[in-house]
């Protein structure tokens, strides 16, 4: 069963059986009320309590009732949550996907703010301790990075070939072009957020001060106009070959 499908099941049991929802403020206590007792059972099964004498504690059955009332919520409040999840896993990826590999190194932050650090690998291009990192932000990419992995792989574009999600350093770029030594970068609207901003910019003066040029487009341009893409493209190709 889909999420979407679950908030369509939820919706015709409270029509068919249920009559109509409670109040929104309602439910929410209802949702208050479950989690306090999903927190009960996993404290006595996990923490220091013990279980009284009798009781049968069902911790799927505790899940699924604090599901319920959120699908409710949902619903009511006219939130698609299979568009909402999505997004929620674009976001961390984007956020956290270096996070792990980076406290893993001793990468530290001072006043909130990620020195631009340089560690060197073996392998500085596609180093194997970020291959499960550029796995999920494949798995996980957003519809602008699909719409233009399809007209830029097999060299559509000036007969020049392009990877995604390559690595340099510690660093993921969404493609990336060898011969030109070209990154091309896809900014949606987390790229707004300050604290994500910050992050682009070191990511991006860490990726120039090793010899890579960086385009950023936002995700409106690849799907309205692609052809102002592949113009910057063939322009920057045809002003790297000069200075060869």
């Amino acid at each position: 069963m889909t999420i979407k499908e679950a908030q369509e099941a939820v919706d015709r049991w409270i029509r068919e059986y249920g009559v109509r929802y409670f109040s929104e403020l309602t439910n929410m206590a209802c949702l208050t009320e479950e989690v306090g007792e999903l927190a009960r059972v996993i404290a006595r099964k996990y923490g220091d309590q013990s279980f009284k004498a009798g009781e049968e504690p069902n911790l799927g059955e505790e899940m699924a009732d604090v599901l319920w009332v959120l699908l409710c919520l949902a619903n009511q409040t006219g939130v698609d949550l299979t568009e909402e999840f999505r997004l929620s896993i674009e976001k961390k990826t984007r956020r956290d996907a270096l996070r792990h590999i980076e406290e893993g190194l001793g990468v530290v932050e001072k006043n909130n703010v990620r020195p631009i650090i340089k560690i060197m690998y073996k392998s500085p291009a596609n180093s194997k301790q970020l291959k499960p990192i550029r796995r999920v932000l494949r798995t996980h990419s957003t519809q602008a990075e699909c719409v233009l992995w399809r007209l830029l792989k097999g060299s559509q574009v000036g007969g020049l070939k392009f990877r995604r999600q390559h690595s340099i350093g510690q660093y993921v770029m969404d493609f990336y072009c060898p011969m030109l030594k070209l990154g091309i970068e896809l900014d949606g609207g987390i790229h707004e957020d300050m604290l994500v901003h910050v992050k682009d910019d070191e990511k991006e003066a860490f990726l120039i001060d090793n010899g890579i040029t960086i385009m950023r487009f936002p995700n409106e341009v690849v799907f309205n106009n692609f052809e102002y893409i592949k113009k910057r493209i063939l322009e920057y190709k045809e002003e790297y070959l000069k200075r060869l």
